[in-house]
C-alpha cells in the first residue's frame, strides 16, 4: 500500500474506487475472503504503475459456476459486492499499454481461471484489451450525470437544463414536500447517524418488494461504515439528508470522484402519496447542494432507469468486459444460451394472419 500511495500521489489521481483509501479499506474487509495479489510496474527502480488482481468467489456464467480473475476491487459474491465503477489501472499514461500487456502475458501463464473480467472501466480504458482478441465480450452501461459545472458557470437554475416534463415533476414534488431542510454531514459522527437512517430506509423499501436489500450483507454494511470514518474527514464521502416538516424524505450516500458527486446508495421513505416523489426531491436537492459546494457533476452511476434519464444531462460509457478461455464447458453454455434465445424469439414472433380456405 505504500507503493500504491506513492503511485497515486505521482499521478495526482483523484479516482475514488482505485484510491489507496478505498483499496486498503476493501482489503481489510474482503481480503480474507477474496484471494488477491498486486501487479506493480517499474521503470528502473521507480514504481510507475500498480493494480489489484483478485480471484472471484461464487462467480457464474449463467447458471454455471466459473473461476474468474478480476482487475480492481471486484470478485465478491453477488450479495456482498461493492460494485466497483470508474475502475482503472493506476499507471502513467505512457506506460499503460505496456503494463496491460505484461499483466495479460502473466495471466496467460496462470491456469486457475476460466474468465478474466474487467469490471466498471471507462469504455476507452478497455478498448486496447478487447481489440486484441475477438474472444472478449463487452457490455456498455451508461453512467448518467447532471452537468453541475455548466449550470454554475452559466449562472443558471439547474431546472432549466432539464426537460419540461421533468421540471414539472420536480416542482410538483417540491411543493408537495413543503418546506425542507438539507443536511450534508461534515463530521464522521454526523455521517454515521445519517448512514444508520439511510440503511433503515433502504432496507425497508427493498424488503417491501420482497427483496433483501444490499445492507442485509454484514460485510457490505461494515465495509461502508469503516469507509465512512476514513473518507468523510477527508471530504471524499458525503452523507446527505433531506427533511420536511413531517420528517425525513430520504438520504444519499455519495462518493467524491474527480470532483464529481457519485450517488452510491440511497434510502427513501415508502411511497404514500403519488404526487410526491421522494427520489426526485432528494436527488434534485443534491444537485443544488453540489452546485453550491463547487462540484462539477452529480453522477447517478451505471444503470439506465427512467429516474436517472430524467435527472441527467449527459452520460459516460462504462464497460464490463469478459474474456472466456476456450473450453468444453463454455461451448456447452454458449450452445444452451443460443437455443434459449432461439426459443424466446420463436414465441415472441407475431402470429401471421392466415386466410381461411376458400369454398370450392
Amino acid at each position: 500500500m505504500e507503493i500504491w500511495q506513492k503511485v497515486e500521489c505521482d499521478l495526482r489521481s483523484t479516482r475514488m474506487m482505485v484510491s489507496s483509501v478505498w483499496t486498503e479499506t476493501w482489503l481489510s474487509h474482503f481480503g480474507q475472503l477474496i484471494p488477491h495479489q498486486f501487479a506493480v510496474a517499474y521503470r528502473g527502480e521507480v514504481a510507475c504503475g500498480i493494480g489489484l488482481i483478485t480471484q472471484g468467489i461464487g462467480q457464474r456464467n449463467g447458471p454455471i459456476r466459473t473461476q474468474t480473475y478480476h482487475l480492481g476491487t471486484a470478485g465478491e459474491p453477488e450479495m456482498d459486492s461493492a460494485c466497483v465503477e470508474y475502475n482503472a489501472l493506476l499507471v502513467q499514461p505512457t506506460d499503460r499499454l505496456e503494463f496491460q500487456r505484461a499483466i495479460w502475458t502473466w495471466a496467460g501463464q496462470q491456469y486457475d481461471w476460466e474468465e478474466f473480467r474487467l469490471d466498471g472501466f471507462h469504455e476507452d480504458d478497455v478498448r486496447d484489451w478487447i481489440t486484441a482478441d475477438p474472444r472478449w465480450t463487452v457490455v456498455i452501461k451508461p453512467a448518467r450525470y447532471f452537468d453541475v459545472k455548466t449550470a454554475r458557470e452559466n449562472n443558471v437554475d439547474p431546472l432549466t437544463l432539464l426537460g419540461p416534463q421533468t421540471r414539472s415533476a420536480i416542482r410538483r414534488s417540491l411543493r408537495r414536500a413543503g418546506s425542507n431542510q438539507c443536511e450534508w454531514a461534515e463530521t464522521a459522527a454526523d455521517a454515521e447517524r445519517i448512514f444508520a437512517e439511510l440503511t433503515e430506509l433502504h432496507q425497508a423499501r427493498w424488503n417491501s418488494d420482497g427483496k433483501p436489500g444490499c445492507y442485509s450483507s454484514r460485510i457490505f454494511h461494515d465495509f461502508h461504515l469503516d469507509l465512512l470514518h476514513r473518507l468523510v474527514p477527508l471530504g471524499l464521502m458525503g452523507l446527505f439528508r433531506v427533511r420536511s416538516d413531517e420528517g425525513t424524505i430520504g438520504c444519499n450516500q455519495v462518493l467524491i470522484d474527480q470532483n464529481r458527486v457519485c450517488i452510491y446508495q440511497s434510502g427513501r421513505i415508502l411511497p404514500t402519496d403519488h404526487r410526491l416523489s421522494a427520489g426526485v426531491v432528494v436527488d434534485y436537492m443534491l444537485i443544488e447542494e453540489s452546485r453550491r459546494r463547487g462540484f462539477d457533476a452529480v453522477d447517478f452511476l451505471a444503470g439506465d432507469s427512467p429516474h436517472k434519464r430524467r435527472l441527467s444531462t449527459h452520460s459516460t460509457p462504462l464497460a464490463w468486459a469478459v474474456y472466456r478461455r476456450p473450453s468444453l464447458k463454455h461451448s456447452l453454455i454458449d450452445g444452451l444460451r443460443t437455443v434459449k434465445h432461439a426459443i424466446r424469439r420463436t414465441f415472441r414472433s407475431p402470429v401471421k394472419n392466415i386466410d381461411p380456405p376458400k369454398d370450392v
